[in-house]
C-alpha cells in the first residue's frame, strides 16, 4: 500500500514495515511489530544472521553493524553500542541495542551472555538500565 509520495508501507500478518525515502546520507525505516517479533529480530542479530541452519544475512554485515562509526563511537549501522559501558554500566561493553518510540522500546543484545531482552514502553533509560542489571545479575550470580 502506498502511504504517500515519500514512503511505502508493507503489511505481513502482524508486522508492518514502513520504508521512507532513502537519501544519500540517511535511510529511515519504521518497524511496527509486537514484542515477540522484536525478540526474533534480536535473536537473528545475536546469531549474526543465522535462523536455525539458514543464513539470512551475512555475518560480515552484523560485524560492521556493531562496529563504531568514525563520527560516533556509540553507534554502528542502526544499532547503538555500549561503548565504554556508557548506556548500560552493568552490561559488557560489547553489548548493543536498538531503540525506538522515543527510546521507550529497546532490543538489547549481549553476545557474551547469549542474551536478548526486549523492553517496551518503559519510560526512562535508567529503568531499562536497572532491568538489564537485574537480568544479568540473575544469570551470572551463583
Amino acid at each position: 500500500m502506498r502511504a504517500n509520495s515519500r514512503s511505502s508501507a508493507y503489511r505481513t500478518d502482524e508486522t508492518s514495515i514502513r520504508l521512507l525515502r532513502t537519501t544519500r546520507s540517511s535511510c529511515v525505516g519504521v518497524f511496527i511489530i509486537d514484542t515477540r517479533d522484536h525478540a526474533r529480530f534480536g535473536l537473528l542479530t545475536l546469531r549474526e544472521g543465522m535462523w536455525g541452519e539458514e543464513r539470512l544475512v551475512s555475518a560480515e554485515w552484523f560485524q560492521k553493524a556493531t562496529t563504531p562509526v568514525d563520527i560516533q563511537p556509540n553507534y554502528g549501522y542502526m544499532w547503538w553500542l555500549n561503548t565504554g559501558q556508557s548506556a548500560f554500566p552493568a552490561a559488557p561493553a560489547s553489548a548493543f541495542y536498538a531503540n525506538g518510540a522515543g527510546s521507550t522500546n529497546i532490543i538489547f543484545v549481549d553476545r557474551e551472555h547469549d542474551l536478548v531482552t526486549v523492553t517496551r514502553w518503559v519510560d526512562g533509560g535508567e529503568h531499562v538500565s536497572e532491568f538489564i542489571r537485574l537480568v544479568l545479575e540473575s544469570i551470572t550470580s551463583d
